[in-house]
């Protein structure tokens, strides 16, 4: 438009040189028509303003969208909170669980201590049983000896039961790597009884000699030759004395109180039959 308007000055000048003043000024008039008649060809569309104003709607949306994506992300922030604290309590609850398992395996170990006294009871009523049996051997020794048939005979028999005997006999005592089966001539229906016993009794003994404290109480300690459970664990009595700790139910002047009564207060753990002090005798 600039160049439009110099271009007519130049021509209204050379124009008002050869046609005089009115020529320039009817030719300046003639180039404002045609100016006002460009500006009204090139002036902006109104849909302009228009799509000015879309513009300035998706700006907005956007500006929304912007503040509903921080919102999102602020309830996710909320919920990884929540997932964190149920984690938590996942933790907590796992916890409990363990020491419930703690406890459960206490108390197997109790009853393991528990079937190792039974099986001792076992075992003496079946050491009762093969004196029984000696005697019944003796009584029909006598028996055979009464009756019509022959010395060869009743010796056979005789001898017989006593290898059954001491089949029964040799079980009880432990010897049962090379155990006599079914059919072979030292069985028996009691010996097998017997073999079967003693199979348990050593499997239990066993896991007592593996454990890591004579009692229940892991703290319960009884001073040396108080108890035959505790003296298998002498260099538990021999660190105790080391540190001048008192064993449990001991009072030694200068010595620690024993963890076990220290704790549960003494004598409450001997209440507890797995607790107490057991001797040989």
């Amino acid at each position: 438009m600039s160049l439009i308007v110099a271009v007519m000055c130049v021509l209204a000048w050379e124009t008002g040189l050869g046609l005089g003043a009115g020529g320039a000024i009817h030719l300046l008039l003639v180039g404002g028509v045609v100016l006002l008649l460009f500006w009204i060809l090139n002036a902006p569309p109104k849909n302009k303003v228009k799509i000015q104003s879309e513009a300035d709607s998706d700006s907005l949306e956007k500006a929304q969208q912007q503040i509903r994506d921080l919102q999102e992300a602020l309830r996710f922030c909320v919920d990884c909170g929540d997932t964190t604290r149920e984690q938590l309590e996942l933790a907590v609850a796992r916890a409990e669980m363990f020491k419930r398992h703690k406890e459960e395996i206490v108390g197997r170990v109790e009853g393991i201590l528990h079937m190792a006294r039974w099986i001792q009871d076992d075992r003496d009523a079946a050491e009762a049983e093969v004196i029984r049996l000696n005697e019944m051997v003796e009584r029909l020794r006598a028996v055979w000896a009464k009756t019509g048939k022959t010395a060869a005979l009743r010796l056979q028999e005789i001898e017989h039961f006593t290898v059954q005997m001491a089949g029964i006999s040799t079980a009880v005592l432990g010897g049962t790597k090379y155990p006599a089966v079914q059919g072979q001539y030292g069985w028996s229906a009691p010996y097998q009884d017997v073999l079967d016993l003693r199979a348990k009794y050593d499997r239990l003994r066993t896991l007592i000699n593996t454990a890591t404290s004579p009692h229940c109480d892991q703290d319960v300690l009884h001073a040396p030759s108080l108890c035959e459970v505790c003296d298998k664990f002498a260099k538990l009595q021999a660190d105790r004395l080391e540190r001048k700790i008192n064993f449990t139910g001991g009072t030694r002047e200068g010595f620690a109180p024993c963890p076990s009564d220290e704790r549960r207060g003494r004598g409450v753990a001997e209440k507890w039959h797995g607790n107490r002090a057991t001797s040989g005798k």
